[in-house]
């Protein structure tokens, strides 16, 4: 009963979101496309220095995405370290 509603419910605002998505998309699109274009022209125009960020972004990503791994590693292990019996 009531679980049927509720999922009636939402299944319903998530179907009327979805239309709305739909009929802003070609218009976000458009938008996305002229700002990719303008910064492809600034680019080639050599106006604007790249940041760090800009310059160095697979390195910071890769950095940062090895950091996380030897940390999730490192909790993991004192997890398993911790119930481990002495014998």
């Amino acid at each position: 009963g009531i679980i049927m509603i509720i999922t009636s419910v939402v299944l319903t605002f998530l179907a009327l979101n979805f239309y709305k998505m739909i009929h802003t998309k070609e218009a976000h699109e458009l938008k996305m496309k002229n700002r990719v274009n303008a910064v492809i022209a600034e680019a080639q125009a050599g106006e604007q220095e790249a940041g760090f960020g800009k310059r160095h972004a697979f390195l910071v990503f890769a950095f940062t995405t090895g950091l996380r791994e030897g940390m999730e590693s490192i909790v993991f292990l004192i997890g398993v370290i911790s119930d481990f019996k002495d014998p």
